[in-house]
């Protein structure tokens, strides 16, 4: 019986150099049976994933009808009997509800549950059957890492503190997999930190799902690096001013292109944290735990018996804590204003 693999994010877990490893190599997927499906089943612009028909399901793609994406998902139905194995790659999928865009998110748990729930069970009625397989990051790295995402893509202007409150369901980890799980029973989840080692996490994604790919294929490297911790600083504050946001993404791409022309000052600007310290790093990361522990006896298929899923990445001795900027990046700025007076 053909497989489908439905890989489900999380976000910052190099899920678009994985997409992309898969887009480049479609040809030496199909002579293996493996089919990665292209949006032209529905006569669509190509794209490397499968985010903007999740989304369009959702009613959040520009580009994409939410009857686009229905016919989208039928046809990979439909053909997915002619191949051994099917995946679909998408993110979002992660994070979508059973609700309006237009809704705030949630805060109560059990109210969050029940639109979450309802909304895998939607997702299981336009797939069909098929193997969950997420990968999961150390949650105060991944709380950190997605932050600066956030604030890099969107208008988001509060702390991380704030954020990590706010959006509570992204970390809780053990909790999105017994949701899946419940609707796609067998989910397997992956470690980020393990699925980072040796070969390359492209080629170690597809060992783990039993691919059968041939070494060597051609990856498209690391992608989608995150924005300087100064910079998430900065650009919070700008977005508490009238700038649309297309400026100040332009001045930032700006900012972040001359500040590469400075290896001294990039240097002292990656060495920094936007957490307040070293204590609140711990205990963030301490307060999952026991769900940790659950989740990989569970559910995680990639470490060896002994080994931790989870380990808290050591920072340098230098690092500098707490969401400020760098006093050189001021200097930097200031330069910067009086050279282009």
């Amino acid at each position: 019986m053909s497989r489908l693999i439905l890989h489900i994010g999380t976000h910052k877990t190099a899920t678009t150099s994985i997409q992309k490893y898969l887009n480049r190599n479609r040809d030496v997927l199909a002579e293996r049976g493996i089919f990665y499906p292209s949006y032209d089943l529905i006569d669509h612009p190509v794209h490397y994933a499968h985010q903007a028909a999740v989304n369009a399901f959702s009613n959040q793609n520009d580009d994409m009808t939410r009857d686009q994406a229905i016919a989208f998902f039928a046809a990979v139905r439909a053909r997915r009997a002619d191949h051994d194995i099917t995946i679909l790659s998408a993110e979002p999928l992660y994070r979508h509800l059973d609700q309006a865009p237009a809704q705030p998110m949630p805060q109560d748990p059990e109210v969050y549950w029940a639109r979450r729930r309802s909304y895998i069970t939607q997702i299981a009625e336009q797939v069909g059957g098929a193997e969950v397989v997420v990968v999961f990051r150390e949650q105060a790295d991944y709380a950190h890492s997605l932050y600066q995402e956030h604030v890099k893509s969107t208008r988001y202007h509060h702390n991380m503190q704030v954020f990590r409150q706010r959006f509570w369901f992204h970390f809780d980890f053990l909790g999105q997999a017994k949701a899946w799980d419940a609707v796609f029973p067998g989910l397997r989840a992956l470690s980020y930190a393990h699925l980072c080692r040796g070969a390359g996490v492209e080629e170690n994604f597809a060992a783990a799902l039993d691919l059968n790919l041939p070494e060597g294929l051609p990856t498209a490297g690391r992608q989608n690096e995150g924005m300087l911790p100064d910079l998430v600083v900065l650009k919070r504050l700008l977005h508490h001013t009238c700038h649309s946001r297309d400026d100040i993404r332009r001045r930032m791409d700006q900012l972040d292109h001359a500040i590469r022309q400075h290896p001294d000052l990039l240097g002292m600007l990656r060495a920094r944290t936007l957490y307040r310290d070293a204590k609140g790093r711990r205990a963030f990361h301490s307060r999952f735990a026991a769900a940790n522990a659950e989740l990989t006896q569970t559910y995680i298929t990639n470490v060896p018996e002994g080994e931790e899923a989870f380990p808290l990445r050591p920072l340098p001795n230098d690092i500098k804590w707490g969401e400020v900027m760098h006093p050189d990046l001021a200097d930097f700025l200031t330069r910067r204003v009086l050279d282009a007076a």
